[in-house]
C-alpha cells in the first residue's frame, strides 16, 4: 500500500534514495530493530514540509493548493520526491547539498529548497494552467502604493510630473 505524504510517497524517495533503505523502504529504530538512516519519520515530516512549501510557493503565483489535476499532482510529486531524496542524501553526507561547490555558496540547504521550488513553479505554471489547475491573479508583480494616509485623509504626489518637464500629447484626437 502506498500512503501518500503531501504530494510524495515513501517509496518514491527510497527509489532515489536506495543505498539508505532497508529493504527498499525507510524504517524506524522504534518499529525495526536496526532504523535506517534517515528513519522513516523524518522522510515522512520532510515529504509534509517540501509539500507545504510549494503549495505557498503555489499560492505566490495565484494558484488553488493544493493541486487537483492529474497532472499537476505527479509533476508535483517529482519535484517533492527529488528534493526529499536530496535531503536524504544529505543528512548522509552525499548529494549536491553536500557538495564542495554549494558548501562554498554559503547558502543553506531550506534556501536553496525554497529557490528550488519557487523556480519550479515558474516553469510549470503556464502547464498547471493548461492542464486545470485553478489559478487566480496574484499582485506579486504589482507596484504597490497608498492613496490615502494613515487616518484616511486623500494623499498626492510629492512631485508633479509637470515639474520634471514631462508633457504628453493626447493621441486620440
Amino acid at each position: 500500500m502506498t500512503t501518500e505524504y503531501g504530494y510524495g510517497t515513501i517509496e518514491g524517495v527510497a527509489a532515489l534514495a536506495r543505498t539508505w533503505t532497508e529493504n527498499n523502504t525507510f524504517a524506524d529504530e522504534t518499529i525495526y530493530a536496526v532504523g535506517t538512516n534517515p528513519e522513516l519519520h523524518s522522510v515522512i515530516s520532510w515529504l509534509n514540509e517540501v509539500s507545504a512549501m510549494l503549495d505557498i510557493a503555489l499560492g505566490k503565483y495565484g494558484f488553488v493548493v493544493p493541486l487537483s489535476s492529474t497532472a499537476g499532482r505527479l509533476s508535483a510529486k517529482s519535484i517533492v520526491e527529488q528534493i526529499t531524496a536530496d535531503i536524504v542524501k544529505y543528512v548522509n553526507n552525499q548529494g549536491r547539498f553536500f557538495s564542495e561547490r554549494f558548501v562554498d555558496s554559503g547558502m543553506s540547504v531550506w534556501k536553496a529548497i525554497r529557490t528550488d521550488l519557487d523556480l519550479w513553479v515558474l516553469e510549470f505554471a503556464p502547464g498547471l494552467a493548461n492542464a486545470g489547475e485553478t489559478q487566480h491573479s496574484s499582485d506579486i508583480d504589482a507596484i504597490g502604493f497608498s492613496d490615502h494616509d494613515e487616518s484616511g485623509e486623500k494623499m498626492f504626489p510629492i512631485f508633479q510630473r509637470k515639474g520634471f518637464g514631462n508633457t504628453f500629447d493626447d493621441w486620440t484626437q
